[in-house]
């Protein structure tokens, strides 16, 4: 199936990207045979931080909200060098991997079988990288774009630039992109982005048919666990996820029936397409966007309807109207979406802020 930047599949993923070879590129030996996901997400970077940390002075167990514990790393003298050196290889890891589907050389199409030439046409024509993600939201994200763009300015791709959103240390990129997505009539609407580790919810204010705030942004973790396809277990997530929601909308006191809810899976019509802990969920559905309209409908004794969009691309939807662009999001593992046209998304104001009450 050719590629479409809209339309996103699991062919997609950049978690399952092998890196081969870079001909002629002085590769790091550690890099070659491993994947995307093998080097950028967040339980690698845990484990690498475990194995430093432990051999300094701290012995407690790295948390998954690993941005804050990185910046404690990285603040306290003892154990600067060691974060910084750790930010750095995870932003070479970065570089390297965008520098593989940037050069598409046969080694790694070979290596992506499921792969045809529109997707590597697609990505030899990026020139920018927006990087967000829970990841990139504390100091490790500013060491690693810096060490990622090292890597292809030494490679020679001048025309290559990788960056931290704008946005990405004030808000869920996912969240905020979701919010673009609301109807013009709407003036304040619950908005959820799914997480492979968190779930987050606030509310979009909309003035002038702007953008201008997400209010009382709300942290719930995810419990995805290890993603068993157990029917029990099954069943379990989704009355944990039905009642995440359901409280996010009684917090925020916000009766618009519409509620636009990203998650951590790809989504086709309203379904999800893969595994994990959300794409089992289409083992008790077979159209999960209705089935969570439904049971959240019944918790508000109102008539609710959940959108759902998968997170990466709602993401990009941060970026809409930008053009040879993708936006990676590094957390639990690597989401990647790219920006659609600016046209029937909402305008963000040039005043927008997160707002905690």
């Amino acid at each position: 199936m050719s590629f479409d930047a809209q339309n996103l599949t699991p062919a997609a993923s950049l978690n399952r990207a092998l890196i081969v070879d870079l001909p002629g590129f002085a590769l790091e030996d550690r890099v070659k045979q491993k994947t995307g996901f093998d080097l950028l997400s967040q339980d690698d970077l845990n484990h690498d931080l475990q194995q430093e940390a432990a051999s300094l002075f701290f012995t407690d167990k790295v948390p998954k909200r690993l941005s804050n514990r990185f910046g404690d790393y990285f603040q306290d003298a003892r154990t600067h060098d060691m974060a910084l050196a750790l930010g750095q290889r995870y932003g070479r890891d970065l570089g390297y991997l965008l520098l593989m589907l940037k050069r598409g050389d046969p080694i790694s199409r070979t290596a992506r079988p499921d792969w045809d030439d529109s997707y590597w046409a697609h990505w030899a024509n990026i020139q920018q990288v927006w990087l967000g993600g829970g990841l990139m939201q504390g100091p490790l994200g500013q060491i690693a774009a810096e060490a990622a763009q090292s890597v292809l300015a030494k490679s020679g791709q001048m025309d290559y630039t990788v960056s931290l959103s704008p946005y990405t240390t004030m808000v869920s990129l996912p969240l905020m992109g979701a919010a673009r997505y609301a109807p013009p009539e709407v003036r304040r609407i619950l908005v959820v982005d799914c997480g492979g580790s968190w779930i987050k919810s606030g509310i979009a204010v909309y003035e002038a048919g702007e953008l201008i705030q997400i209010e009382d942004e709300q942290y719930e973790p995810a419990n995805c666990g290890s993603g068993s396809a157990d029917p029990v277990q099954v069943q379990a997530f989704a009355n944990y996820l039905v009642a995440v929601i359901s409280r996010a909308r009684q917090r925020t006191q916000t009766f618009d029936p519409l509620i636009i809810c990203t998650i951590a899976n790809y989504v086709k019509d309203g379904q999800v397409v893969e595994r994990g802990c959300y794409g089992h969920l289409r083992l008790i559905t077979d159209h999960l966007q209705t089935y969570l309209s439904k049971r959240i409908s019944s918790n508000s004794n109102q008539d609710v309807v959940v959108k759902l969009i998968h997170d990466g691309t709602a993401a990009a939807a941060v970026h809409a109207g930008a053009v040879q662009t993708v936006v990676l999001t590094l957390g639990t593992a690597i989401g990647i979406g790219f920006p659609p046209a600016v046209d029937k998304m909402r305008a963000v104001s040039s005043q927008f802020m997160v707002v905690h009450h």
